[in-house]
């Protein structure tokens, strides 16, 4: 005889077996499958779960589709119309929540390209007061060069070259 193939079949010598039937006995022959049971209860129609008491409330399930459940089973046509207006309820509070998350994502998103406007301008704004600055600077080195071309001052004339010359650098 072959083994069982089953993977939890016990394999060995079966030593009483082997001498009444005066062959070898493999310890799986005897060995037979346990059957398998089936889970008490029912099973959770959005979870799948299994094993619930048929009377118990969940926990995968939202409290107002439990509550929806829960009339939903009563004779009366008024628990019936709540149930129905739970579940509806329960729906368009899913929509909403996805509606803010979205809403929160682009405000994010604008808080950010405001700090970056901001923090933009203000640099932007210190450029152009040190550009002031400098054009200030340049129209006093020009009014002294001009004031040595006058004079005729070849010293200073090459004092005023280099600054305007380190002026425009800076620029």
């Amino acid at each position: 005889m072959t083994c069982k193939t089953h993977p939890d079949a016990p394999h060995g010598f079966d030593r009483n077996a082997s001498h009444s039937q005066d062959r070898y006995v493999c310890e799986c022959e005897s060995w037979e499958p346990p059957e398998q049971t089936k889970p008490m209860g029912v099973s959770c129609p959005r979870c799948g779960k299994t094993g619930l008491q048929p009377d118990s409330i969940h926990t995968c399930t939202p409290l107002a589709l439990r509550l929806a459940d829960i009339l939903g089973c009563s004779a009366l046509q008024c628990d019936v119309d709540a149930a129905a207006e739970l579940r509806r309820l329960h729906a368009e509070n899913i929509e909403l929540a996805a509606k803010v998350r979205v809403a929160e994502s682009g405000f994010h998103a604008a808080v950010q390209t405001a700090k970056w406007q901001e923090s933009t301008n203000s640099e932007l704004n210190r450029h152009i007061a040190q550009k002031a600055e400098l054009r200030a600077e340049n129209e006093a080195l020009r009014e002294f060069a001009e004031e040595v071309r006058r004079t005729g001052d070849t010293r200073l004339a090459s004092m005023a070259i280099a600054a305007l010359a380190r002026a425009g650098e800076m620029k």
